[in-house]
């Protein structure tokens, strides 16, 4: 969430006070930012930046559950990557798709892509799209690239997703019953996986936001 990186902002509370807050000190740092105007106006925020960095995408076939049924393996598929998104489709046991990233500098070696991960193979196309047989043209391709180009999933220049035609819904779930709450949806994908033109996973970091679904 980009809340997470505000450090500090000024604040005009109703009786014309102006304060200023800082993240580290105030306990209700995020209780006004989520006011949207209704405790003050915000006047001023400084945010915490990073340097410009560069990433290599690669994007895999036909990922088995079963590769990652082990505590081993599944912790050093999500941890061994910068940007990691995992897509089903509820047809099979496996991911139709693997998305990862790798951060890098502009002074650094530029990552080689690898042809296989975890037995699943390296797409011989430059694109593909998250919902098979979708076209793939606005999406993004595969190699190195700025972070604004390899990222995301879909180019900025192009309609994103399904061009529109979906509903979008998100759940959180505890990193450690990822691999049960899945479980359990496989055993009962007959019941909706009609429903679903892609399901995507991707794993967050905690946080202590207000109303944030990470929170905790």
């Amino acid at each position: 969430m980009m809340i997470a990186h505000v450090t500090n902002y000024d604040i005009v509370f109703a009786d014309g006070t102006l304060k200023t807050m800082y993240k580290d000190l105030d306990p209700n740092f995020y209780y006004h930012i989520h006011s949207f105007g209704g405790t003050g106006v915000i006047t001023r925020m400084a945010l915490r930046l990073v340097p410009r960095f560069n990433v290599f995408k690669s994007i895999y076939r036909n990922l088995s559950w079963d590769a990652i049924k082990e505590d081993s393996a599944f912790d050093q598929l999500e941890h061994g990557s910068d940007y990691l998104s995992l897509f089903n489709n509820w047809d099979k046991r496996e991911f139709t798709s693997v998305w990862q990233g790798h951060k890098y500098r502009d002074e650094d070696t530029v990552p080689e892509k690898v042809n296989l991960f975890y037995e699943a193979i390296h797409i011989e196309e430059d694109r593909v799209h998250p919902v098979l047989g979708r076209d793939a043209t606005p999406c993004v391709s595969v190699g190195a690239g700025s972070w604004r180009e390899k990222i995301y999933h879909f180019r900025p220049d192009q309609p994103p997703s399904s061009d529109g035609d979906e509903i979008q819904s998100e759940y959180y779930v505890p990193y450690k019953q990822y691999r049960a709450v899945m479980e359990a949806l496989h055993k009962v994908s007959g019941a909706f996986k009609h429903l679903v033109q892609v399901t995507e996973s991707r794993m967050v970091c905690a946080d202590n936001i207000p109303l944030s679904p990470a929170n905790g």
